[in-house]
């Protein structure tokens, strides 16, 4: 015998219990509903994020305006497969001393996976800006690969390296706008690169060959920002931070972000900056040129005007109302 609370009952007065091999179910009884357990689905996606000790809020259709706090005791290992959606369960441990939750209530949670005191954070609106009339990426460049001279692997294909160079020099072209004489320059360096690129001396290590395709982006790299002023600088080093390498560090080291700040003169001014946490609104920055309480540039600028009508359509009047 247990004590609790009478949560079921499945038999009448009077009613014959058949004794067999499956016990019939008489009675269901909950031994303590001051702390209740609450079995959560968790889609696959999140679940990597989710450990024990982190805290919960929740609500229940019961109580629309109260939140109730618990917290993640474990995610069970065995995974639900319903209409090819994956899900895990976690176990969430509450306190119920006023016994206002019951069983078999639905709970909407929120999962706090990460958490940042004094953090210095910025709108998504503002990742999200780009200027106004600012040209859009070249086609030929992916803004998943970096801004930089070829890998080793691409350049030992044949013509490889050449396609990948010029399509980096049209992006940073696309992207910099740089002065006729800097893009002349630019242009110079980028040919002189293409005939001196590493990696194809026989006898190369693997790391041999790295090492070396690393020294000679980093030297085009200081070479093409030489030739370019503050501003345009400061563009090319925001592009060279988006396609830096070192993905697989991105939850320490963040991610490569640029933001916008007003100018001196009135015009855009991007800064580079790596993000970390975000809560869907705001987004932590973990390093970079942006100060706490700076400005950034979240959107507005000139609308483009309305495209004029053409002059053979007839004029539209307006219709008045349909009669049945």
């Amino acid at each position: 015998p247990v004590d609790g609370v009478v949560v079921k009952r499945d038999i009448e007065l009077g009613q014959t219990v058949a004794a067999s091999f499956s016990s019939p179910t008489l009675f269901t009884i909950a031994q303590d509903l001051r702390e209740i357990d609450i079995y959560a689905n968790v889609d696959e996606a999140d679940v990597g994020r989710l450990k024990a000790g982190q805290t919960v809020s929740f609500t229940v259709n019961a109580y629309p305006n109260r939140t109730f706090d618990g917290t993640v005791r474990m995610v069970r290992l065995g995974g639900q497969t319903v209409q090819n959606v994956v899900t895990y369960t976690a176990v969430i441990r509450v306190a119920n001393r006023d016994t206002a939750l019951l069983p078999g209530m639905t709970a909407n949670l929120q999962i706090v996976t990460e958490e940042r005191n004094d953090a210095l954070r910025v709108p998504n609106a503002a990742l999200r800006f780009k200027p106004v009339g600012a040209p859009a990426v070249a086609p030929a460049a992916s803004p998943s690969r970096p801004l930089s001279a070829p890998d080793a692997a691409e350049g030992r294909r044949p013509g490889g390296g050449v396609r990948a160079m010029q399509a980096q020099r049209e992006r940073l072209i696309a992207e910099v706008q740089p002065t006729p004489e800097q893009a002349a320059a630019i242009e110079r360096i980028f040919e002189e690169a293409r005939g001196s690129a590493p990696g194809r001396e026989p006898g190369l290590g693997d790391d041999e060959r790295r090492a070396a395709m690393r020294a000679f982006r980093g030297e085009l790299q200081r070479k093409v920002a030489a030739v370019l002023d503050p501003e345009r600088r400061a563009r090319y080093e925001a592009l060279l931070a988006e396609g830096r390498p070192g993905r697989t560090g991105r939850a320490e080291n963040g991610a490569p972000a640029r933001v916008f700040t007003p100018g001196g003169d009135g015009q855009p001014v991007a800064v580079s900056i790596r993000v970390g946490a975000t809560d869907g609104s705001f987004t932590e920055v973990l390093t970079g040129d942006l100060t706490d309480g700076a400005a950034v540039i979240v959107g507005g600028g000139p609308k483009p005007p309305p495209a004029a009508a053409p002059e053979s359509s007839p004029a539209q009047r307006p219709r008045g109302p349909r009669l049945f």
